[in-house]
């Protein structure tokens, strides 16, 4: 992963919330840093089990699930899909190594290719929340 500066102006954070899950921890902290830096509240989580506490406590305020695809204790797609039955208007980004076809996303989720560039992860969320 590279890390420029994303243009953080045009940024429509507004207070949205995103529970970031990264078993990486370098990956988790730099994540974290960006999406601060561009306006979003974050809440970090290194593993499923941990993200499924952070959900449950915060679950109202919650916009928007950032996963890496592959974590201890479920998938990223697994949380997606249980969290998303508890809030219906929750978004999502699933981020991986595989190919977007080999993940089996479904339409209301979006898909980031490992590596990417920090300003492409910012973009990425910009987007989500443009839609």
């Amino acid at each position: 992963m590279s890390e420029t500066s994303p243009d953080l102006k045009s940024a429509p954070a507004g207070g949205r919330t995103i529970l970031l899950v990264e078993d990486e921890v370098s990956v988790r902290e730099i994540e974290t840093q960006m999406l601060i830096s561009a306006g979003y509240k974050v809440l970090p989580a290194g593993d499923a089990f941990v993200a499924e506490r952070l959900f449950m406590a915060h679950w109202v305020e919650i916009d928007l699930l950032l996963a890496d695809m592959i974590l201890p204790g479920a998938t990223g797609l697994e949380l997606y899909k249980k969290f998303k039955k508890r809030k219906s208007g929750l978004q999502g980004i699933i981020v991986s190594g595989s190919l977007e076809e080999d993940c089996e996303l479904s339409d209301d989720i979006l898909f980031l290719q490992k590596p990417y560039r920090m300003t492409t992860l910012i973009k990425k969320v910009n987007d989500i929340f443009e839609r």
